[in-house]
Parts: C-alpha cells; structure tokens; sequence
C-alpha cells in the first residue's frame, strides 16, 4: 500500500476512535460532518454512527449490532432515523423541511432521532439554509450526520457548526481541476484581497469574460475562486477551529477576511456557489458570468 493509502486509512482510523470515544463517554456532538473517503465510505460511517445512536446496548462506543434497533437501522426502516440524499442533482429543499419536521418530534419512548443527509455537497443554498436553522438550535434529542466528498460547496456556517470527521481522500478542494485554470487565472488568484473589491472584481470580470473560455477553466476558477472566499469567511467567523479548503493559501484567505466586509464575504461565496451550479446544468456560460457579477457588484 502507498503513503497515500495509509494516510486515509489511519484518517479514518483516527475518526472512528474520536468516534468511540466521545460516545464512551456520553460527549456526542448534535452535528456530524464526515468528509473524504473513497466511495460509499462517509455513508458507511454515517450509517455506523446513527446505529451507535441508536442501539439499545451499545458496547464500547459502537452499537451491539442485534438488538431490534440495529437491525432496523440495517433494514432501512427505524421509525428514528431518516436518510436523505440526492434527487437528481441536488439533495431538495421541501425534502430536508419535511426531514427536519420529523426531526423535531420527540421520539416514543425517549431516545434519540438521527437525520442523516448523504452528498451534503449537494444541497441546494435554500436546503442549506433550512438546515443551518436547525443546527443552530437543535432540539435535544436530535443528532445530524452530513456526509460530504469535500468541504467545497458547503457554507462555512454549516461546517462550522458541525464536529468535522475526515477520512483521507477528499476534505479538499479538487486538485485535480485547478490545473485547468490556466495561466490568466493565477492573476486573479494573486489579486485576490490584495486591494479594494472593486478593483479586484474589474479583473476577475476581465479573465472570465475571456471569448468562449473553456468551459473546465472557468468552471475550476470559479470553483477555486468560491473556495476561497468560503476559507476567508471560516477564518471571520470560526478561526481555526474548522479546516480550510486550501491551507496553503491561508495569507490570501486572511487578506481577504481583513478586506471584505463580512456581508460581501458572504454575498460573493454565495454568489460564486449559484455560479458553479449554473454551469453543472450546463448554463450558458456568457449568461452565467454576468450574473456572477450583477450579484457580486450588489
């Protein structure tokens, strides 16, 4: 096995035993973010984690695995535990309002309720929305577990209201695109925070209103581009207490929180997020920068 496969399996080692422990010693967090992992292994933890939560004798942290309550849960049918994950291409607003509806009702008997939402990277801002309310105030026996590939496409003020679980693979912001970007883009980068918005934004126009810019270019610079005013906006609002998109740029993200209200901070993330989805629809791509900047011009 390489140095890369052992680094994500003793990551997601090291997230199971955070697990264990804190549910030992009855410190279970109401919200859980598990990010990275290879395919089906953030949905298999979360599926671990809602077990253990409700299990009837659980042993050790993790749950017994044959009393009635892990076998619903195995079966896909505890009455305590609701699943979401995507419809399509997005994981749907009315579907996380009637999720968290549920979630709200107190259980028969005491216990817990577990909502669990599969692909959080792709709830839509609405969806996001509803349930950023209800992980700032959860009801008391409520535990949410998100299960995302990356951190990129989620708020920063979801992830930071969430106990963050990385498992290796992922957590990260899609190296593999921003290769894609071109030279032109790493003057936009360069830019970024380093003056006043409007200058900065005369020059992002300039480089995305390139004619018939490649679609993967503009597609990795807006990705990078919203990565980094995620990082600046985690930076204004948590510190360090939750892990940057792209650690190595942390001074461009710091500049950006110093220069930027934290309004536009948040306006421009968001703006940039409906950008990438537009283009995932296959928007055409002319129509969809210049809405990019209508919204971040305000």
């Amino acid at each position: 096995m390489g140095g890369a496969g052992l680094t994500a399996e003793s990551s997601a080692q090291r997230a199971r035993q955070r697990l264990a422990a804190a549910l030992r010693g009855g410190r279970a967090s109401h919200a859980y973010l598990i990010v990275g992992g290879g395919e089906g292994e953030g949905a298999g933890l979360a599926r671990e984690l809602a077990r253990a939560m409700l299990c009837l004798d659980a042993r050790g942290g993790w749950a017994c695995g044959a009393c009635p309550s892990c076998r619903q849960v195995e079966g896909g049918f505890h009455p305590a535990l609701r699943w979401l994950a995507p419809e399509g291409a997005y994981v749907r607003t009315d579907a996380v309002g009637k999720a968290l509806a549920e979630l709200w009702l107190r259980p028969r008997g005491g216990g817990r309720r577990v909502l669990v939402v599969e692909q959080a990277d792709r709830l839509t801002p609405a969806a996001a929305g509803r349930l950023l309310k209800t992980l700032e105030d959860p009801p008391v026996h409520a535990v949410l577990v998100l299960a995302a590939s990356d951190l990129t496409s989620l708020a920063p003020t979801v992830v930071s209201r969430c106990q963050v679980l990385k498992l290796g693979a992922g957590g990260g912001a899609g190296s593999g695109r921003a290769a894609a970007m071109g030279p032109a883009a790493a003057q936009v980068l360069e830019r970024l925070g380093s003056g006043p918005p409007g200058a900065f934004l005369a020059l992002a126009q300039e480089v995305l209103e390139s004619p018939l810019r490649q679609p993967e270019a503009l597609a990795a610079l807006i990705e990078r581009l919203q990565g980094a005013f995620r990082d600046a906006l985690v930076l204004a609002l948590a510190g360090e207490a939750v892990p940057l998109l792209y650690p190595d740029a942390k001074e461009t993200a710091l500049r950006l929180a110093r220069t930027w209200p934290l309004a536009r901070l948040w306006d421009a993330s968001q703006a940039l997020l409906l950008a990438q989805e537009a283009l995932a629809r296959n928007a055409n791509r002319r129509l969809c920068v210049e809405a990019l900047f209508l919204r971040l011009r305000g």
